[in-house]
């Protein structure tokens, strides 16, 4: 036990000694380096810092054409059909791209997808575009009322559809339709038009009783009558009160002359007329044969006719007609 302590503590004490040695021969040949060689250390310090100043830039250069996979790349083709979770060609960013690589997993409702794809592609951009219009208008127009969760999924299904046509991804479109049709249709569900609600361009304007229309406030009126959604001028008339005459209708009911019966409550009879128009003509034959034979010709018949009651009128003489109110215009008294 002695014999190794001691060999253990000399061996402790030699490496101690070495390395005081080793650091006061460094300490020593760098302190002569500086004080007889120092240009020389000074060129090689310089030289040293270019190199690894090279080094860096061309390192950073090289990751710089390094281009890492994305999220989607790294997860594509990692994993073959019949893993279990999502289907393994969803991680692509074109789905038909990716499942159509491994051409054994198409099925046969994938092949009909892609061999139609051109011919369902001008339907499905004219529903997108539909489907754009209409939030368009919806969003445009300040008295619709929204649900805003619900137009942001309709948003991004419409984002995504219209990059599945602009990449060629008949897959992922058809898996993604069903679900912006639900969407749409919640949609337009929460959508509600709102009476009232002022116009955000036009002054003295507001939304009308019927989707899409819009009024002029109390006191105002359409400056031209060519009103329209391009055309909301109103100028000041005045506070608009509802016709008393005419009861806000515009039109009132007065009794007039009949026009039938000149006001006289009778019209001719017209058989007594046949009757008379037939003696006429017979009179007439006999003032005519009159001349050849000398004789005078017969009395002429014609019967007083008294009329039958009008039927008009039913023999009143007067009607009620159906006229404009002189008092007000179209039911409105402006003051």
């Amino acid at each position: 036990m002695e014999n190794n302590f001691g060999r253990t503590s000399a061996g402790r004490a030699g490496r101690w000694l070495l390395g005081l040695a080793v650091i006061g021969g460094l300490g020593g040949g760098g302190y002569w380096l500086w004080e007889n060689r120092y240009d020389d250390v000074v060129a090689w310090k310089e030289r040293g810092t270019e190199w690894v100043s090279s080094l860096a830039s061309k390192a950073k250069g090289w990751l710089a054409s390094v281009s890492l996979p994305s999220d989607a790349e790294k997860g594509a083709g990692t994993e073959s059909p019949g893993t279990k979770g999502d289907a393994w060609w969803k991680k692509g960013e074109n789905w038909t791209r990716t499942k159509a690589a491994n051409f054994d997993s198409l099925s046969d409702a994938d092949n009909e997808l892609i061999l139609s794809w051109d011919e369902r592609k001008p339907e499905i951009a004219r529903i997108l575009e539909t489907v754009r219009e209409t939030v368009a208008q919806i969003t445009s127009a300040p008295a619709y009322s929204y649900d805003r969760k619900a137009l942001a999924r309709v948003q991004e299904d419409v984002e995504i559809m219209t990059r599945c046509l602009e990449i060629g991804d008949p897959l992922r479109l058809a898996d993604r339709q069903p679900s912006m049709e639900n969407h749409v249709r919640a949609f337009m569900s929460g959508v509600h038009w709102r009476v009232g609600i002022p116009h955000p361009t036009a002054p003295h304007v507001h939304s009308g009783a019927k989707e899409n229309s819009w009024e002029p406030d109390d006191g105002y009126v359409w400056s031209s009558p060519a009103q329209g959604d391009g055309n909301l001028a109103v100028s000041y008339r005045g506070h608009a009160h509802r016709c008393g005459r005419c009861n806000g209708t515009g039109t009132i009911i007065e009794p007039a002359s009949c026009p039938k019966c000149q006001g006289k409550g009778r019209i001719p009879n017209p058989v007594v007329q046949a009757g008379n128009t037939i003696s006429h003509a017979a009179n007439t034959v006999n003032q005519v044969l009159s001349i050849f034979t000398g004789e005078p010709p017969p009395p002429a018949q014609q019967v007083d006719d008294p009329g039958i009651r009008c039927n008009q009128c039913n023999g009143h003489g007067t009607v009620r007609l159906e006229q404009a109110c002189p008092d007000c215009e179209n039911g409105t008294v402006w003051r």
